[in-house]
């Protein structure tokens, strides 16, 4: 039962809802942190606040999402691992927890494991630091 919500939710939402979630988060962190920076004497100081903080509450809507999808598949992996060594002699229940995957968080092309938040925050200081030079 778990399995089949498993696939449900990430059927519905890792077509469309979380690549555009994550991938809207990163630009518009990207924009706030150039704008942050390049901006300071162009706008003026009531409108110029909504850039860094805009920028730091994608930094931290990332540090909040990321590490609690993480925890869904590490939890389920270590389910499924202890599951498994506490029935040795059963060779139909072992062949079922064989068949079931950890459950995550999917996206277009990867499950959300642990080092994707290190990936989030070296993609939006490198373009960052990439739009400042330029």
């Amino acid at each position: 039962m778990l399995q089949i919500l498993n696939n449900l939710f990430n059927q519905s939402f890792s077509v469309l809802t979380l690549p555009v979630m994550f991938f809207s988060m990163t630009v518009v962190n990207i924009i706030c942190n150039f704008a942050t920076f390049r901006l300071y004497s162009v706008i003026g100081m009531p409108a110029y606040l909504c850039f860094p903080l805009l920028g730091s509450a994608m930094a931290f809507i990332a540090k909040d999402t990321y590490p609690t999808s993480y925890y869904i598949y590490k939890c389920s992996k270590d389910i499924i691992r202890n599951t498994k060594a506490k029935a040795p002699g059963n060779h139909n229940f072992l062949r079922l927890m064989s068949s079931c995957k950890p459950l995550g968080v999917h996206t277009f092309f990867f499950i959300i494991k642990q080092k994707t938040i290190l990936t989030f925050y070296g993609i939006a200081i490198d373009k960052t630091i990439f739009l400042l030079l330029s």
